[in-house]
């Protein structure tokens, strides 16, 4: 693509990557359990995984936007 890089290109491809939509996520074929689902993003803290997992009543896109977050804040 021609598209303009700026600081948040890195980001937004990121997101694009992660829609949780009712077409499936053809781009996490590996498992449908989210905390493998979370394992393969990179996302390596099972027990963090698991804590916020059972927070979040196992909304996976929630839990992602959580833990991206964290990843963030440095």
């Amino acid at each position: 693509g021609t598209r303009s890089s700026t600081q948040n290109s890195n980001v937004d491809d990121f997101f694009e990557h992660v829609e949780f939509s009712d077409t499936g996520n053809r781009h996490l074929s590996l498992s449908n359990d989210p905390m493998e689902i979370l394992i393969e993003m990179g996302f390596c803290n099972r027990e963090k995984n698991q804590r916020l997992l059972v927070e979040n009543n196992n909304n996976l896109s929630k839990v992602i936007e959580l833990l991206t977050d964290d990843n963030n804040e440095d």
